[in-house]
């Protein structure tokens, strides 16, 4: 793990201490078990949604998020987190595995849905002690997304920057003269 655009941000007014001894790793690994392959996001890597394409990509059959949040406390940011770990498993079509020290430690399938969560017995999911352990369906697919990416994502933000830029040109030729009285058409 390690912090994004350190020297740049003050990562300590956020209460967050210095990782100046952390470096960015070279590579992706997918690690195996048994006869099933998986890849490891750590801590916030999973609101990176092609770093768990590419995993997926090179044969992953689940993910797995490993998360300290205890930054957060008992603020939204957690069940924020879990909703991004939801859209990884929907993404790529596999199952997400989360365990979180003092956020949401839940299993994904892989259609997006949390099927196991530790809580207490008030039903409270954030800073409690528990375990779980529950079978995955590991997952051989190839979705969209893993095969095209964010291309999608792109095409879309192309289409509105295109509708922007006609909607200005055709704006500028309905325009009259300065003092023409003549009413522009709608």
């Amino acid at each position: 793990e390690y912090l994004p655009l350190q020297g740049k941000i003050p990562w300590k007014w956020f209460g967050i201490p210095d990782l100046a001894s952390y470096q960015a790793g070279s590579d992706l690994t997918v690690f195996e078990t048994g006869d099933h392959r998986f890849g490891v996001s750590i801590c916030w890597e999973s609101i990176f949604p092609y770093l768990s394409r590419k995993v997926v990509k090179r044969g992953a059959q689940f993910l797995v998020n490993i998360t300290n949040e205890s930054w957060y406390r008992e603020t939204p940011a957690s069940y924020q987190f879990v909703a991004i770990s939801v859209f990884r498993a929907v993404e790529n079509r596999v199952p997400v595995v989360r365990c979180a020290n003092t956020g949401i430690s839940c299993f994904i399938d892989s259609f997006g849905r949390i099927v196991g969560q530790v809580q207490d017995e008030t039903g409270r999911s954030v800073y409690v002690r528990g375990q779980l352990t529950q079978d995955i369906v590991a997952a051989d697919v190839n979705t969209f997304y893993n095969q095209y990416g964010e291309w999608l994502v792109w095409m879309s933000g192309a289409v509105v920057v295109f509708a922007c830029a006609a909607s200005l040109v055709r704006g500028r030729t309905r325009r009259h003269p300065a003092g023409s009285s003549i009413p522009s058409r709608v």
